[in-house]
């Protein structure tokens, strides 16, 4: 949950491990390195950028453990800037004596123009604990990790940041999980390859609703139709390989243009232990515009 001020948290949701997440009274506790001017005003950190990479971090390491369960949060929003724009948010593991690993781990967010910007990401731990250090130095008990977050952005761009956290989850008080699966914004796709997102962690959840929002899928042949075909695909640990758990097949007739169609489909099977969209375009007509959005709320 990103919350809005820095004096409030759920009860029984868990530990928040990035303390002060918000900006509302100043850095507390926060570095902002090269950047070229940052202000806090209001409830947001204002930064301009110095064309650099560039870098919010926490002034304390933060310790977690491999058998954590942790939810990111990252609320922004985009001021002055052209194009597509990213930040990732880096989280390096340290040694025992507290050497930064090279071999980090890291999530890419999307930034879009004009709006407010909200961001959820569900990890385990375990998954950034890599034994990448020597022998006697090698993370057999997890010390501590920072979370950085990283931009590279031309001069003088811009964006309010409103809110970073991270929080420690109890699976077991996690009765509902709502997230994004993927955003898709594309002008005529490929026929026949297949597209794929990010993966999300779902193993501790029994069962999964899935919401997909066509905002505008466009078919610009005049004779024959097109089939959007949204995949969402279960992870197999034993395997390595990924398998479908649920299938959206949405036509649009020659000439047609859908918008603001919505489907939903339930699994209460199969989920895995990650997940992830595939979605591709099949048929004899012509795609033009294909935008769309994918949401699970995932139950226990």
């Amino acid at each position: 949950m990103i919350r809005t001020s820095g004096y409030y948290k759920q009860k029984g949701i868990g530990e928040e491990l990035i303390p002060n997440a918000d900006f509302e009274l100043g850095s507390e506790g926060w570095i902002f390195k090269d950047f070229k001017k940052v202000d806090f005003t209001g409830y947001y950190a204002y930064c301009v950028y110095k064309g650099s990479q560039t870098q919010i971090y926490p002034d304390e390491l933060i310790e977690i453990h491999p058998d954590d369960l942790l939810l990111l949060g990252l609320s922004v929003k985009p001021d002055n800037y052209s194009g597509t724009k990213y930040l990732k948010y880096v989280i390096y593991p340290t040694d025992k004596k507290n050497a930064f690993s090279y071999n980090y781990y890291e999530f890419l967010f999307t930034i879009q123009t004009g709006n407010i910007n909200n961001y959820y990401r569900l990890f385990a731990a375990s998954e950034i604990f890599k034994d990448n250090f020597n022998e006697l130095w090698g993370m057999r008990v997890a010390r501590a990790i920072v979370p950085t977050i990283i931009s590279n952005w031309n001069d003088n761009e811009s964006m309010y940041f409103r809110t970073i956290s991270l929080q420690r989850i109890e699976p077991e008080n996690l009765k509902v999980f709502p997230t994004e699966l993927i955003d898709v914004n594309t002008s005529t796709p490929t026929k026949n390859h297949n597209y794929t997102g990010e993966k999300y962690l779902s193993g501790i959840f029994n069962e999964a609703n899935y919401v997909v929002f066509v905002d505008k899928l466009e078919n610009t042949s005049g004779s024959d139709s097109i089939t959007l075909k949204i995949y969402v695909e279960s992870y197999d640990v034993i395997t390595g390989k990924y398998f479908t758990c649920a299938l959206f097949e949405i036509e649009a007739d020659a000439d047609e243009t859908l918008n603001d169609e919505v489907y939903t489909k339930v699994a209460t099977a199969g989920l895995g232990f990650y997940q992830r969209i595939r979605w591709r375009v099949e048929g004899s007509g012509s795609p033009g515009d294909v935008v769309f959005k994918v949401g699970v709320t995932y139950k226990r």
